[in-house]
């Protein structure tokens, strides 16, 4: 069983060349992104935790989810 990492802020900058390396390194890797688009080649979640009209309390995901 391969890792899941997990990277916030993974659609750019710092955070897409973090998420670069851990898939280089043979992790599984979803990114969360707040705006622009999604990264090509992950699996991604489009989320705003600054929105105070959305509440995240959890974020459950499974491997066998689709994004």
């Amino acid at each position: 069983m391969s890792s899941i990492a997990l990277v916030t802020g993974g659609n750019r900058g710092i955070g897409l060349a973090i998420a670069h390396s851990l898939q280089a390194a043979g992790h599984d890797v979803v990114v969360t992104y707040r705006s622009g688009n999604p990264p090509t080649g992950f699996k991604s979640v489009q989320m705003d935790v600054t929105n105070t009209a959305v509440s995240y309390t959890h974020l459950r995901a499974h491997e066998t989810d689709s994004y």
